[in-house]
């Protein structure tokens, strides 16, 4: 994972930022989305005890087109 290859190279700060579902992939669920990301936000927290200093970035949806206010 790259929280580790960060923790081993002495990167002072990782940025983790997760997505939103990309596809519409029966197994891209909001569920399955939020498990992953608590599993990953798991390690990264096991790693703070060895000396990783990181972050967490929530998704956000930068790439849709927005509805005009017209």
């Amino acid at each position: 994972m790259l929280a580790d290859l960060a923790l081993e190279f002495n990167v002072q700060a990782f940025v983790y930022s997760s997505t939103l579902q990309p596809t519409p992939e029966p197994h891209h669920t909001p569920e399955y989305s939020r498990l992953s990301k608590q599993a990953i936000e798991r390690h990264c927290k096991s790693l703070t005890e060895k000396g990783l200093n990181w972050m967490s970035v929530l998704p956000q949806r930068p790439y849709t087109q927005r509805r005009s206010s017209r």
